[in-house]
């Protein structure tokens, strides 16, 4: 879903990008991550062969973090930057899920 803005001179709205934090990519990775911690999760298992296919994908982590990490750059300043943890939380979260690993399984 995007948000939309007054575009300039025709008054016709242009549409906003979501922010990384509207995203639910993110958010639902953030709930898991959140509900294994609860869970008393420590460790995750990463497949790097599951990874290496995965990231390289147009549409796939990598990429995804990259928009969303620039998006924390544009909207939080030089000083602050404190969804950058929270991104790279979820950022980990989503590699596991990447895994064929059955030492992760996240809530549906």
């Amino acid at each position: 879903m995007t948000a939309r803005r007054e575009g300039p001179g025709d008054g016709e709205a242009e549409p906003r990008p979501q922010r990384w934090c509207e995203q639910r990519y993110w958010t639902d990775a953030l709930e898991a991550f959140a509900v294994l911690r609860s869970e008393g999760v420590r460790r995750l298992e990463l497949d790097l062969v599951a990874i290496e296919s995965a990231v390289v994908a147009g549409d796939g982590p990598a990429y995804r973090a990259l928009e969303a990490f620039a998006d924390i750059h544009r909207h939080e300043g030089f000083d602050s930057y404190r969804s950058a943890s929270r991104l790279m939380m979820a950022l980990v979260l989503r590699l596991a899920m990447c895994s064929e690993s059955e030492a992760i399984k996240p809530p549906a």
